[in-house]
């Protein structure tokens, strides 16, 4: 008795990139493949690596399934989203995308001529102002009080902080908005003297924007009450 035991040769290739991007506010990510093979009709499966999910994707964004066109013909594709573009990178901003190539029959070649990873960033500016009074010289405080005048050119959140010399680190006192291109006047009174040290007081001022702007001080002013 002959058994006849048909064989199917099955050759398949995976190649995984990667990369590393920033760590910034994505609002959309764009990626794009384009690959070639030396025999056609290629199973093609490309998949970005969900950071949040732990897995390749399998399904929607991230993931193009197709079969290749004649024997060298480069092919791109591509996906552009604006849901979730962070859930492609881990917390220091490495993503991966992997290409897996199957044909029944005989070997091939896999060219990739190209792979984008292109996130969309939010850029953030950003001032940190230090203003530091010294040689002040005062009996037992009543009551302080820090003025603050600046005119910011856009419409900046803005912090002020003043330096604790008790815990040694910022302390917040105000926080706004800002009016662009109109001078803002931030007055706080204090009657705690753990922000004035060995005859020195600090204050900061903090603020950023996702658009360039200048910032002017008018007037830093600390007046004391003191007996």
């Amino acid at each position: 008795m002959l058994n006849f035991i048909p064989r199917i040769n099955i050759h398949s290739v995976a190649v995984e990139f990667y990369g590393t991007s920033d760590i910034l506010s994505w609002p959309s990510l764009l990626w794009r493949s384009t690959q070639a093979f030396s025999l056609p009709s290629v199973n093609v499966t490309i998949q970005l690596y969900n950071y949040t999910a732990g897995a390749y994707q399998t399904s929607g964004f991230g993931y193009v399934s197709y079969s290749s066109g004649p024997p060298f013909s480069y092919q791109s594709f591509s996906q552009n989203t604006s849901h979730r573009a962070e859930d492609f990178r881990d917390s220091s901003g490495n993503w991966k995308v992997r290409v897996t190539a199957t044909r029944m029959g005989n070997q091939f070649y896999m060219m990739n001529d190209y792979i984008l990873f292109s996130p969309t960033a939010i850029v953030k500016y950003e001032l940190d102002a230090y203003f530091t009074f010294t040689n002040i010289s005062v009996g037992l405080i009543i009551n302080m009080t820090y003025n603050v005048t600046c005119i910011f050119t856009r419409s900046v959140n803005a912090t002020f902080y003043l330096w604790d010399y008790s815990t040694s680190s910022w302390a917040l006192i105000r926080s706004y908005i800002a009016t662009p291109n109109i001078p803002e006047t931030i007055a706080v009174t204090l009657i705690d003297s753990r922000y004035i040290s060995s005859g020195e007081s600090r204050i900061r001022v903090y603020a950023f924007e996702q658009q360039q702007f200048d910032f002017r001080a008018d007037q830093i002013k600390l007046d004391i009450y003191a007996i």
